[in-house]
């Protein structure tokens, strides 16, 4: 069951954001260009390519394996300086993606599984999202005392097939009501996501949780978890699209 290196999916946060009222886009803009897309730091709205296809599928998937390769993190022996990093909880766990398409849910390990029958309380929130298409990034992981991650009791909790009480815990948004988002800003796509969930009226102590960052103080924050027993950080580039692959976008400290 063992489908990734917990390594490499290790991220997720306790906290929540605040939330803006509203519609899960009242924030957030979307134009579509002809050509190439344009997303800038420096502009108050995110530009991405509208997708025209009736299934958001054929924009993720390679058409050879049948999976698209999901962005992963380099390791770095420090955290990066300045407001251009958004700082996230280093967490262990199982990375999912989620693929909603009119009602239908479907949880996808890095590897290609399909794990929606092992999860039918994750899937039956995500169902009830106010979409009709959608492709959310994410960690299942299982929560201890004082909100630390335990790999151990997620795969316990996985073997004895009790896997409600487990946490899908979202950091991305890669594709929405036909707008490929990848393109975006990560901070954008967070601030989506956040009103999406927002929208749901999902609360911060239910199994689809919001991971929350810290934007720059990333040495402060690497500290500071590590006080807490925790096993590091996540450092990911605020203006950055999501990019297949591993990459020093997102750095795992």
């Amino acid at each position: 069951d063992n489908d990734v290196d917990p390594d490499d999916l290790a991220i997720m946060t306790a906290g929540w954001a605040q939330h803006a009222p509203g519609h899960p886009l009242a924030e957030v803009s979307f134009t579509k260009f002809a050509e190439n897309p344009l997303v800038s730091p420096n502009v108050n709205h995110v530009c991405v390519r509208r997708k025209y296809t009736d299934s958001p599928y054929m924009m993720w998937y390679n058409n050879s394996t049948g999976t698209r390769t999901i962005q992963l993190a380099t390791s770095s022996d420090h955290a990066p300086k300045g407001q251009a990093w958004l700082h996230e909880i280093k967490f262990d766990g199982y990375r999912l993606v989620a693929h909603i398409e009119h009602g239908r849910v479907r949880l996808m390990t890095r590897n290609g599984l399909d794990w929606t029958g092992r999860l039918p309380a994750q899937a039956r929130q995500l169902r009830v999202l106010p979409v009709e298409q959608a492709i959310l990034d994410g960690e299942l992981v299982a929560l201890g005392e004082g909100g630390i991650s335990s790999f151990r009791e997620l795969q316990e909790a996985l073997s004895r097939k009790q896997s409600g009480e487990l946490i899908y815990q979202l950091f991305d948004l890669i594709y929405l009501d036909g707008y490929d988002l990848s393109t975006a800003a990560l901070i954008e796509r967070k601030k989506a996501l956040a009103q999406l969930l927002a929208a749901a009226g999902y609360e911060r102590d239910g199994v689809l949780r919001y991971t929350d960052h810290l934007q720059g103080q990333g040495l402060e924050f690497f500290e500071q978890a590590c006080a807490l027993g925790l096993e590091g950080s996540m450092a990911k580039r605020a203006s950055a699209p999501y990019h297949s692959g591993r990459s020093r976008q997102w750095l795992k400290v």
